[in-house]
């Protein structure tokens, strides 16, 4: 589930940028499947950190999940290009992201107004037994 857009990460980098770390045809423009791949693969993060709290896909986004997702995506697109280092700034909001998510499994931050989805463990029992045939009353005479 991609949380942001194309649109969103070019709110943060410019086009020349993102152009440098999703063209490898070398056609000049900004390769769409790179951005979308970094965009889902960001999702799934947020989704892995929110479905024990959370029914994923979120709905309603909150707009925090939006900065997460940008910064998770643009952390992912400087990955692919080991010849240039992580920018500094990239790599303390992919930091500042993944501990925000953290907190966010943990119960310490909300996601919204809704309370979140009880978590199943799916290990429950059930028990099903006919009345008890020896009770007090019915070996009181022994």
């Amino acid at each position: 589930m991609g949380y942001a857009t194309k649109g969103d990460i070019l709110d943060q980098l410019p086009e020349r940028e993102l152009i440098d770390l999703t063209d490898d045809a070398g056609a000049g423009t900004v390769d769409d499947t790179v951005v979308d791949r970094a965009i889902a693969d960001a999702g799934a993060v947020i989704d892995a950190y929110c479905q024990g709290r959370y029914p994923v896909p979120l709905s309603p986004v909150a707009a925090i999940i939006r900065t997460l997702a940008v910064d998770l995506a643009i952390y992912n697109l400087y990955g692919r290009r080991t010849v240039a280092p992580v920018p500094d700034v990239r790599k303390e909001r992919h930091k500042d992201a993944m501990r925000f998510l953290d907190l966010v499994t943990q119960g310490k931050i909300k996601l919204g107004a809704d309370e979140p989805a009880p978590v199943s463990s799916g290990n429950s029992i059930a028990v099903v037994a006919p009345d008890r045939v020896f009770t007090r009353e019915t070996l009181k005479d022994f």
